[in-house]
């Protein structure tokens, strides 16, 4: 009885203690079944996601060269655009340059070939009034000799020659 007592004893001991690990049949199937289901994953589940995994990347990776060739692509294209903008600036500033000259060789133009033009006018103006002058002149004159003569002929009493007397008065007028 008493190994009976001692087996009993230890039997309620067993029952009370907590074993974490005991090397049974169910460990054994356990671990088999694990070891049967990760072979089974890493035949047909694990392939599929590593790959689409591993396409996922690629497309990470060609998308980041891409933003960083088009990055870099901007930064020369920005380069390029304030090369043409500064191209273009000078270009006005010539342009500019160009029309003050030409628009103030254009106002000395002008301005000779208003001289010019106010100096013909001013001299057609004085050799018509010369002309003007001279007819006036002219007729004054022979208004003058035919009153000369009238009142010659009038002084004279009539016995004094008229064509003498306008001779003699356009002698002495001139």
């Amino acid at each position: 009885m008493h190994f009976a007592a001692l087996l009993g004893a230890e039997a309620a001991t067993k029952d009370t203690s907590v074993n974490i690990l005991s090397l049974n049949a169910t460990f054994l199937i356990e671990i088999v079944a694990f070891l049967v289901l990760l072979a089974i994953l890493s035949k047909f589940v694990f392939p599929p996601i590593v790959d689409a995994a591993g396409r996922r990347q690629r497309q990470i990776d060609e998308a980041r060269e891409e933003a960083e060739a088009g990055r870099k692509q901007l930064t020369g294209n920005t380069a390029e655009v304030e090369a043409v903008l500064d191209g273009a600036r000078d270009q006005a500033r010539q342009l500019i340059a160009e029309a003050q000259k030409s628009g103030a060789a254009d106002a000395e133009v002008s301005r000779v070939a208003g001289r010019t033009a106010a100096h013909a006018e001013i001299e057609r103006a004085r050799t018509e009034v010369r002309g003007e002058r001279d007819k006036a002149a002219g007729e004054l004159r022979d208004q003058v000799v035919t009153l000369v003569a009238a009142v010659a002929g009038r002084l004279g009493g009539g016995g004094v020659d008229d064509a003498a007397v306008e001779r003699a008065a356009r002698e002495a007028i001139r």
